[in-house]
């Protein structure tokens, strides 16, 4: 075993790779493995480079075999993970990243993917711990904050939530996406004219940000304003077709203006369009209950 060559042998295969030359970089690596079968960076080098081909079977494997010949290797897991997550099989996902934690407890970017495999798998308070562990030595963690506050409004706590965005919009004054969720977060909260305000904001600096057309619109449906909540809902819809909220919330308009049958229609494309997978069942129960004629 001449490990000083395979070393040599890896040196050239990162080259390739960084010039765009994956399969001459595979090459290289394969090259360092024979005379190095038990080099878990080599097998993991490789893998990257297959991902880079799309050649994922082959990507998975030698991720893989890298954990075989060292247990403790880490990003080996993480690729793993990644795969996984994008692959959505959360389960796996979780697994995986929860491996790469017990070996590295304090990697950020491990403990962030692994927020979002336990969140898919509906373990909330669990993936709210891991925000707060990075949150803890990292308090202005800007995607924690974020993630952390998409949790919160999911279990339906606004205070909670609302605070995570101000936070955020104390860091940068900038960010649209910021403002949008401090409008939606007000209106959940029933405070009308800060909701607007913000979501107004949103639109002034972003005018094709489809979510604050969508979310000014609910707003106005609040109100009671109908022809303005359609008018800022179809302008959402005309922006991003494949909103499923903007659905959901047009069909709420139809129901108060009793368009049963365009309600049926809209909550109907909310859940083709993934509505349930993404915010859960609210739809499925509101279109029940439209099509036995209790609303």
């Amino acid at each position: 075993m001449d490990t000083n060559k395979s070393s040599e042998l890896k040196e050239i295969g990162n080259k390739f790779f960084d010039s765009f030359k994956q399969k001459q970089a595979i090459e290289y690596y394969t090259k360092a493995i024979d005379l190095n079968p038990d080099d878990a960076e080599a097998y993991d080098l490789r893998g990257f480079a297959w991902l880079d081909l799309f050649e994922l079977d082959k990507a998975i494997e030698d991720f893989e075999k890298a954990i075989q010949v060292d247990p403790e290797y880490h990003i080996a897991l993480a690729h793993l993970g990644e795969i996984a997550l994008g692959k959505n099989d959360y389960e796996k996902g979780e697994y995986y990243y929860q491996k790469a934690i017990a070996i590295i407890p304090e990697n950020i970017n491990y403990l962030s993917n692994l927020a979002v495999a336990k969140l898919q798998l509906n373990k909330d308070d669990e993936s709210l711990d891991l925000c707060n562990l990075i949150l803890k030595d990292s308090p202005i963690n800007k995607w924690a904050l974020d993630f952390r506050g998409g949790i919160w409004l999911k279990k339906k706590k606004y205070p909670e939530a609302l605070k995570d965005y101000l936070r955020l919009r104390e860091e940068d004054k900038n960010d649209v996406i910021v403002y949008n969720n401090i409008g939606y977060t007000y209106g959940k909260m029933g405070e009308i004219e800060k909701a607007k305000a913000n979501l107004s904001l949103c639109i002034n600096m972003d005018p094709e940000f489809a979510y604050a057309h969508d979310n000014l619109g609910y707003v106005h449906y609040l109100e009671k304003k109908y022809e303005k909540a359609l008018e800022l809902i179809n302008h959402s819809l005309k922006l991003d077709p494949s909103n499923s909220y903007a659905y959901k919330n047009r069909a709420l308009v139809y129901m108060d203006q009793y368009k049963r049958e365009n309600a049926i229609e809209d909550l109907e494309k909310a859940i083709e369009l993934g509505f349930t997978e993404d915010y859960g069942d609210e739809v499925e129960v509101l279109l029940s209950k439209l099509q036995k004629g209790y609303l």
